[in-house]
C-alpha cells in the first residue's frame, strides 16, 4: 500500500474522470505530471494548466517536462491582464508552444528577451510581425533542402538559423506567442496553380484573424493573396488541439462539391474517401467531409482540378479503389456522379509529362482512342485489357507498360502501384476520359463517354 499513497495523495485534487485519461495517456510521467499541477499556487495559473494537460498530445505527456511547463505557463500567464481575447483564444493560441509538430521547446523567455524591444516599438501586432520577419531575413538562411527533413524544435530552428518554408512561418508564429500575441500555422497542402504546399501565419488582431506572409509582408491581412500566387485547394490552420478549416477565408468564393453514387455496397466493412490535388497527388487530408439525407458526400473546395478517391474494403479484406478525376469552376455547385463522372476538356492529359504527351497527341488524330496505362504484368492490367477488347471492340486501344503518372510538376511523383489508368481521348480534343482504380465498371463508363461523344 506504501507504494500507491504517494499517487493516491496526488490525484486528489483532480477528478477521477481526469486522472484516468492522464494515466491512460501520460503511462509512467502521470505522476510528475499531476505532482507539477499541484504544486501551482496561483489558482488562475492552475485552472489553465489543467485544461492544458488535457489538450496536449500524447506524446507531449509521455515527454513531460515539468520545467519547461511551468515557465511556459509562468511567462503565458503574464500577458493575461494586457490581453483582450477569450479564455479559448488563450489557452489554444498563446499558451500551448507547439506551433505545428515540431518537438516541443522552451523557447519563450529567450524570444521574447529578444523581440521585446521590437513589439514595444511597434505600433499593432501586424508592425511587430514585419519587425520580426526583417530579424529573420537577417539572421535565418532559408533552406529548401529541409523541406523533406524531421521536423526541429523552435529552438533549434533559432541556434542552426536555418529554415524551410514552413519552419520559417512556426518560427515567426512562436515569436509572436513569446510576446503575448495569438499566433498559429496556416497551411496550403497543394496549390491548385503553383503544384506546391505553402505556409504562413494568422496572428489576432482587433477580433479576428488576419494573416502574415514571410515571403511578402506587404501582403499582409490579404486574404486574396493565397489565391491569386498559389490558387486555393484548401487551407487550415494548427491548435493545440486541432485543426480549423480556412478555406472559406481565402479561396475565391469556395464552391460546393456534391458527390452521388453507390459508393458504399451491403458488404463493405470499411469505406474512405479522399480528394488529391491534380498535379501534385497530396492528399487534402482536412478536407471537410458532410453527409447528406441521402447518403451523398458534399464538402466546399477552391477552384481547381482534382482527383477524388474512394476506397472499400470487405468483410474478406478486399479492397476496391476508385480515382477520377473532376474540375472545380466558377460554378456555385459542382455535381459529381460515381457512376459517371463527367469530366473537363483534355483534363486526362493535362498534367502528363510532354514526352508521353506527345506521343498520345499522335494516337488520336483520325477517331477516339482509349490508352491503356500500368503494369502489364499485373492481374488488375490483364483483367481490364481483356474487358475493354471484348466490350468495346470498334474503339483502337493502345497499351503503354507504365508503373505510374508522371507528371509535369516534379517527375518523380505519380500514382505508383498496380492500379490501371484508363484514359480516352476524342478525335476533335475536345472531350478525354480519365479513371484509375481496382475492380470498376469500367466498359460500362466507357461506353457512355462515347455515347456523349457522338452527342456532342
Amino acid at each position: 500500500m506504501m507504494v500507491f499513497l504517494p499517487l493516491c495523495l496526488a490525484f486528489a485534487l483532480i477528478s477521477t474522470q481526469i486522472e484516468d485519461d492522464i494515466i491512460a495517456r501520460a503511462g509512467g510521467k502521470a505522476p510528475q505530471i499531476i505532482r507539477t499541477y499541484n504544486a501551482l499556487e496561483d489558482s488562475q495559473e492552475r485552472e489553465f494548466a489543467l485544461q492544458h494537460i488535457q489538450i496536449l498530445g500524447t506524446i507531449d505527456l509521455l515527454e513531460f517536462d515539468s520545467a519547461m511547463f511551468v515557465q511556459n505557463l509562468h511567462s503565458s500567464c503574464g500577458f493575461l491582464d494586457s490581453m483582450a481575447v477569450s479564455d479559448t483564444l488563450f489557452l489554444k493560441y498563446l499558451l500551448d508552444y507547439r506551433i505545428y509538430f515540431e518537438p516541443p521547446s522552451n523557447y519563450k523567455p529567450l524570444l521574447n528577451d529578444i523581440f521585446r524591444g521590437l513589439a514595444e516599438a511597434s505600433k499593432n501586432p501586424a508592425e511587430t510581425a514585419v519587425a520580426i520577419d526583417e530579424w529573420a531575413d537577417l539572421s535565418i538562411i532559408s533552406d529548401s533542402t529541409r523541406l523533406l527533413s524531421p521536423g526541429r524544435s523552435v529552438m533549434k530552428i533559432f541556434t542552426e538559423r536555418t529554415a524551410s518554408n514552413i519552419e520559417r512561418s512556426i518560427f515567426l508564429a512562436a515569436a509572436m506567442r513569446s510576446l503575448g500575441i495569438p499566433s498559429r500555422l496556416a497551411f496550403l497542402p497543394a496549390g491548385t496553380l503553383s503544384k506546391q504546399p505553402y505556409s504562413w501565419l494568422e496572428f489576432y488582431s482587433d477580433g479576428g484573424w488576419l494573416p502574415f506572409y514571410p515571403d511578402n509582408p506587404d501582403m499582409t491581412g490579404n486574404f486574396g493573396y493565397v489565391d491569386e500566387k498559389h490558387g486555393v485547394s484548401i487551407v487550415y490552420s494548427y491548435s493545440a488541439n486541432g485543426t480549423e478549416e480556412r478555406t472559406a477565408a481565402y479561396a475565391n468564393s469556395p464552391k460546393t462539391v456534391f458527390l452521388t453514387g453507390s459508393l458504399v455496397s451491403e458488404n463493405d466493412a470499411e469505406f474512405s474517401v479522399s480528394a488529391i490535388c491534380s498535379g501534385t497527388l497530396k492528399p487534402l487530408d482536412f478536407l471537410d467531409f458532410k453527409t447528406d439525407s441521402s447518403g451523398g458526400i458534399f464538402f466546399s473546395i477552391g477552384e481547381g482540378d482534382y482527383y477524388f478517391v474512394t476506397g472499400a474494403r470487405d468483410e474478406d479484406g478486399s479492397a476496391q479503389v476508385d480515382i477520377f478525376g473532376f474540375t472545380v469552376g466558377k460554378e456555385d455547385t459542382v455535381f459529381l456522379s460515381v457512376e459517371n463522372p463527367v469530366l473537363t476538356e483534355n483534363f486526362a492529359y493535362q498534367y502528363m509529362t510532354s514526352a508521353v504527351f506527345d506521343y498520345f497527341k499522335s494516337l488520336y488524330s483520325q477517331s477516339p482512342c482509349i490508352i491503356l496505362l500500368g503494369d502489364k504484368r499485373s492481374e488488375p492490367y490483364r483483367r481490364m485489357s481483356a474487358e475493354i477488347e471484348r466490350e468495346i471492340p470498334d474503339v483502337k486501344l493502345y497499351f503503354a507498360d507504365s508503373c505510374g503518372f508522371a507528371f509535369i510538376e516534379n517527375d518523380v511523383v505519380g500514382i505508383d502501384g498496380e492500379a490501371p489508368i484508363v484514359i480516352g481521348l476524342s478525335s476533335d480534343n475536345e472531350n478525354s476520359f480519365f479513371i484509375s482504380g481496382y475492380y470498376i465498371d469500367i466498359t460500362r463508363r466507357l461506353k457512355l463517354w462515347l455515347e456523349r461523344i457522338e452527342e456532342d
